[in-house]
This record gives structure tokens, C-alpha cells and sequence, in this order.
């Protein structure tokens, strides 16, 4: 008798923790996709901030430093105001082509597709994040930042396999940040798509590698869809 009660009182309670676990899970995603970006900013926004400081003060009124405060006062600032999303893009390629080859352009470039990304306008992004990415640099950490937020972009708009692409891509770089956070989306991605085998392979790694990281809790949900 008193089995049975247990029984009986276990199997709704299994079916309730399934439930919270869901959408612990589910929130968990929403509000930490878009935080790569803010984490990774301030890991690295010294450097970047270094950077172009370093640049900058060579000389302050260069043409580069006058074009990009022009771009971020009259354009960045006013954007979804007075400014729509093409005159915006159309700016930030007239901006391209005239601070081309300096640090200046990149830290300019990745706020403005925050600024994009945050309005959720994922398209215009996208486009303006692929081009800052064809330009050359040396800096690692850069190219980190590039790359953490077209895999949210790619992910955003649907292309799933260049979201998984560009996070594969990712274990290349000589920067390495967030790598519990990078093992997880590989394993949700996966795991989205269909594909056990690879989803519990990057889960079974964040669980190894990084147990005690807040990634390691949600891993153990996503395993038991498995």
C-alpha cells in the first residue's frame, strides 16, 4: 500500500521537475546566448580599448579618428531615431572603406552590431559583421569577438550548421574564453539538429572538463533528452 502511494505520488512529481527543468533550461538559453557577448566585451574591452588608444593618440585628429567620431555621434547615436537600417549600413561601408587597416575600425564595427543586435535587427548585423571579418588582423582577441557573435547571429536567423561551423572554428583560436559556454551551445546546436552522437559528445566534455562551470547543470538536462 504504502508502495503504491508512493508510486502514484513520484509520477506527477517526475512530471513537475521534468516541467521546471524545462523551462530552467529554456530561460537558461534566452538570457545567456546574447551573454557571450557581454561577457567576452568585458574580458577583452581593455585590450580593444588599448588599441585603439594606442592608435589614436599618435594623433588624435587624424582623418580616421575625425571620420569615426563623426560616424558614432551623427550616425551610431541616432540610430532607430533619426537614422534607419540601411543609411545606417550605408555609413558604416562609407566608414569602412575610409578607416580600413586600423584598430579603429573593428572596435567601431563590433559596437555598432551590438547596438544592431540588440535592436534585433540580426539580417544588418550579420551583413556588417561579415565584413568587418574579412579584414585582416593579427589580434586574437578581435577575431574572438567577431566570431562569438556571428555564431549568436547565425543561430538567430536559422542557418544552424554555420552557427555549429563557426563555433567548431572557434576551438582554433589561440583566445580561448567561455569555452564551457561554447561546449554547451555545440551541444544544444546538435542536439536541435537531430544529431545525439555529437550533442552528447560536447555535453559528456563541458561535464569533464569544466563540472563545477553553471554550463555543467543545464548540460546534465540537455543528457537526459539523450
Amino acid at each position: 500500500m504504502n508502495s503504491k502511494t508512493t508510486s502514484n505520488v513520484s509520477a506527477p512529481n517526475r512530471g513537475i521537475d521534468e516541467v521546471l527543468e524545462q523551462t530552467e533550461l529554456g530561460s537558461f538559453v534566452a538570457k545567456h546566448k546574447p551573454v557571450i557577448i557581454s561577457v567576452i566585451v568585458a574580458a577583452v574591452v581593455g585590450l580593444v580599448a588599448l588599441a585603439v588608444y594606442s592608435e589614436s593618440k599618435r594623433n588624435l585628429f587624424d582623418d580616421v579618428s575625425k571620420v569615426v567620431y563623426t560616424f558614432e555621434k551623427d550616425v551610431l547615436s541616432k540610430y532607430d531615431e533619426k537614422i534607419k537600417d540601411e543609411q545606417l549600413k550605408e555609413e558604416f561601408l562609407k566608414l569602412l572603406d575610409s578607416a580600413k587597416g586600423t584598430n579603429l575600425i573593428f572596435a567601431t564595427g563590433i559596437k555598432t552590431v551590438d547596438l544592431l543586435m540588440e535592436k534585433e535587427k540580426y539580417p544588418i548585423a550579420l551583413e556588417i559583421l561579415e565584413k568587418i571579418s574579412k579584414l585582416k588582423t593579427s589580434n586574437s582577441y578581435l577575431t574572438y569577438l567577431i566570431n562569438s557573435r556571428k555564431a549568436v547571429l547565425f543561430e538567430n536567423i536559422g542557418e544552424i550548421d554555420k552557427a555549429i561551423s563557426t563555433l567548431e572554428g572557434m576551438s582554433l583560436s589561440k583566445t580561448k574564453l567561455l569555452e564551457s559556454k561554447r561546449y554547451f551551445d555545440l551541444g544544444r546546436l546538435y542536439l536541435d539538429k537531430g544529431d545525439k552522437e555529437k550533442a552528447k559528445l560536447n555535453l559528456d566534455y563541458l561535464l569533464k572538463e569544466f563540472p563545477t562551470e553553471e554550463e555543467a547543470k543545464y548540460a546534465k538536462i540537455l543528457i537526459k533528452k539523450i
